[in-house]
């Protein structure tokens, strides 16, 4: 585009009024590897549900600390082999990987 190189993150669901956060930063990683892989910091995305408009999501710095930050605490749960504290039992209880989750074992 005329901004450049920008991430487009298509979803099947009905279009919510705000973006999902789990969306949000599915969407600022794909900024991210364009960054890493491409050098050229993307300015923004794009989150593209079953209807409506595509919500424009802002790559900013916050946003990429915040997503480095909870991959270092990812991998320091995967390194080091502990659990991390179950914050909301009835989401782990939904979860499509609650079988794999180092959580669900607690």
């Amino acid at each position: 585009t005329k901004d450049g190189l920008l991430p487009l993150e298509i979803k099947h669901s009905n279009r919510p009024n705000q973006p999902y956060f789990s969306h949000v930063m599915q969407l600022i990683s794909y900024c991210l590897l364009i960054e890493e892989a491409k050098g050229i910091k993307p300015k923004y995305g794009f989150i593209q549900y079953k209807m409506g408009k595509p919500f424009a999501v802002p790559y900013t710095e916050n946003m990429k600390s915040f997503l480095i930050k909870t991959m270092e605490e990812m991998r320091g749960y995967i390194d080091s082999g502990e659990c991390p504290k179950l914050i909301r039992k009835y989401k782990c209880e939904k979860c499509s990987y609650k079988e794999d989750c180092f959580g669900s074992k607690s």
